[in-house]
């Protein structure tokens, strides 16, 4: 059965997920990167899969990455983007489940608790204009990186970064 609160949570914002043709050794695994709204969308979905009663599953659409959010990790290799994202979390789970896997442009991602934890961090750092570090394991790791324009007015923290406030 679904949770009925996560079928109608409603995709909002830019969301992008990516991998690199060959996953070359420092860039191994998918790449996640999204806008104001896609993190504040995507770390919402994450609650309501924290206090499902079942297990909860929901399809999430995708932007494809532009050239400058190519340009932050800087890698010469072929880009692959994912046109959708399948999060899955189920309780019954082991804590430590992490599965990241992709078919036919659509990529699924099984979350244990701590699975959840990490993406809650790397969603939060986003929006904090920090980034450049995974969770999982080789070609199971994702890794998140800050938005190029996360807001619209394009200001930048200390760092030159742009990043988010009130979020």
């Amino acid at each position: 059965m679904a949770d009925p609160d996560i079928e109608r949570w409603k995709n909002r914002g830019a969301i992008s997920i990516w991998r690199y043709q060959d996953f070359p050794r420092n860039y191994y695994g998918y790449h996640l990167t999204a806008d104001a709204q896609g993190c504040v969308f995507l770390l919402g979905l994450i609650e309501l899969f924290r206090n499902a009663h079942y297990p909860a599953r929901k399809v999430v659409k995708l932007a494809a990455p532009t050239s400058d959010h190519l340009a932050i990790p800087n890698c010469p290799q072929e880009c692959i983007p994912a046109h959708t994202a399948v999060f899955r979390f189920r309780r019954d789970y082991p804590e430590s489940h992490w599965l990241i896997g992709e078919t036919d442009g659509q990529v699924t991602i099984d979350s244990g608790a701590i699975g959840l934890g990490d993406l809650v961090r790397g969603l939060t750092d986003i929006t904090l204009g920090k980034g450049d570090w995974a969770t999982g394991d080789g070609n199971h790791g994702l890794w998140f990186w800050w938005h190029p324009h996360p807001n619209k007015n394009g200001e930048q923290n200390a760092s030159g970064k742009d990043y988010i406030s009130g979020v």
